[in-house]
């Protein structure tokens, strides 16, 4: 299905769906120093690498951080829609930040006593056919607002997901995290006939900044590349190893900005359901003319897969949105 046009001056609006998370911090931080592509609508939060406890209270601090607290935060799923819930604390920390301080919110925002499902949901019909919703954590609220409100289906732009892969998993041999953290929602946003883009490990893999991004983001000199720079830091303590976290779920935003740095292809996407060793495996046709589908149907490729990105436009971007966002907190 193809992406809908938006229609708001010349920005795009969105929805972060999101489990922060070091690499959902650093896509917050994309996203907000983009505000000249990229609206803001609406901060989602999920369980995934910490509790939903955590990740909207992270959420809310990074907001505070950017001093973009009028984004409003809406508190979203705790647990997977049938699976047990898995974390990410072994990579990303007991508080889901690593053991990196940012400011604490001065209160929680209203915003928060409206489930995600249902704040998505309504901002989404409030402006048909106009809204992006970018997911980097597990799909269980949007999987949740489209059984909710069949009716927004028709009115969602685009759908740009960090999650899957068409070769080997992160959290398993065959799965990645987004999507083994909840599978049956994944199942619903990929089956759902929506445009859906997925940017997953196949193209992140390809985003681990090497020495000549370490030098950037020192020259920067500012607190979000200094925070960055920390999270790096504390991935290579975490995981004792010598090289840098995948920037997974700025891919996702960098997509949103400028889908014309990413290779793709549509492809026929599965999730695999019941797997004692493929859970959460998301098996692509791989487009090839001789697999037109992963169950033969000829007419099923549903997803736009990610196959690359231009690693130095990806950065030349990323690097864009931290000084933009360095001339606005000044």
């Amino acid at each position: 299905m193809k992406a809908k046009n938006y229609i708001s001056g010349n920005r795009k609006p969105v929805i972060l769906d999101t489990d922060p998370g070091m690499d959902d911090a650093i896509a917050l931080f994309f996203l907000m120093g983009r505000q000249d592509i990229l609206e803001p609508v609406a901060i989602t939060t999920v369980f995934g690498n910490v509790s939903i406890d955590k990740t909207t209270h992270n959420a809310q601090k990074l907001l505070k951080f950017l001093d973009a607290e009028e984004v409003p935060v809406y508190r979203g799923a705790s647990s997977p829609l049938i699976r047990d819930r898995v974390s990410g604390e072994m990579i990303h920390g007991e508080s889901g930040l690593g053991e990196v301080d940012f400011p604490e919110p001065e209160k929680s925002s209203d915003a928060t006593s409206t489930p995600a499902a249902v704040a998505m949901a309504k901002e989404i019909m409030a402006r048909p056919g106009e809204i992006t919703v970018i997911t980097v954590g597990p799909m269980t609220n949007l999987a949740l607002a489209l059984k909710l409100y069949p009716e927004i289906k028709e009115q969602i732009a685009e759908v740009i997901v960090m999650g899957g892969a068409m070769g080997q998993g992160n959290r398993t041999a065959s799965a990645e995290y987004n999507v083994f953290a909840d599978p049956h929602s994944a199942q619903i946003v990929f089956e759902s006939g929506l445009s859906v883009a997925m940017i997953g490990l196949d193209v992140t893999e390809q985003s681990k900044p090497g020495q000549k991004e370490r030098q950037l983001l020192q020259k920067l000199d500012h607190p979000v590349a200094t925070k960055t720079l920390e999270f790096m830091d504390f991935f290579k303590r975490q995981m004792k190893t010598d090289y840098d976290m995948a920037f997974h779920d700025p891919c996702a935003i960098a997509y949103a900005i400028n889908p014309d740095i990413f290779t793709t292809r549509s492809m026929d996407v599965r999730i695999e359901l019941t797997g004692t060793y493929t859970l959460g495996r998301t098996v692509c046709s791989r487009g090839q003319e001789e697999v037109k589908g992963v169950m033969g149907d000829p007419d099923s490729r549903n997803v736009k897969v990610g196959l690359g990105v231009d690693r130095e436009k990806f950065f030349e971007e990323l690097f864009t949105s931290f000084r933009k966002l360095a001339d606005t907190m000044n």
